[in-house]
């Protein structure tokens, strides 16, 4: 089974609370209100796929995953999947009661690694078995942390 890495995206990858620094804004992206991304993310990003890694966005938002998957491309990011709220709680509702409790639960959907701003979900990951990268906004050298974790 090819390998899948999933990301967060509100202060994450996506400013909302935190500011951090971000990556040039595509010129189609200024005219289709595309968010911006974390610096760093493109680069790391184009390097999992380079590796074998298929890309996916794991969040709790009700964000749509057709326009998630087209934020991405403008950026030139082809994404495997989006798991978004409601994909999330429809997939689980009938899954392990334990599971049904997580905000997020990447096993189901064959995720290996999570990248998440939330200690929240690291801690979910450390009671249910999962992986998961914790990194901070603030933290400049985030992309580090995933390439130690996959082994880059």
């Amino acid at each position: 089974m090819p390998r899948r890495i999933a990301f967060d995206l509100d202060d994450t990858l996506i400013p909302c609370e935190f500011a951090f620094p971000l990556e040039p804004m595509p010129r189609l992206g200024r005219f289709l209100s595309v968010e911006p991304l974390r610096l760093g993310s493109l680069a790391l990003m184009k390097q999992l796929r380079k590796q074998g890694w298929k890309l996916w966005v794991y969040t709790t938002s009700l964000r749509n995953p057709l326009e998630i998957r087209l934020q991405f491309l403008l950026h030139g990011i082809w994404l495997e999947g989006v798991v978004n709220d409601d994909r999330h709680r429809k997939h689980l509702a009938n899954g392990r009661p334990s599971a049904r409790d997580c905000s997020k639960y990447p096993p189901a959907f064959g995720i290996e690694l999570i990248v998440d701003n939330s200690e929240g979900v690291g801690e979910e990951g450390r009671r249910h078995g999962f992986r998961v990268v914790v990194v901070e906004p603030g933290d400049e050298r985030w992309t580090e942390q995933v390439r130690l974790a996959v082994g880059l």
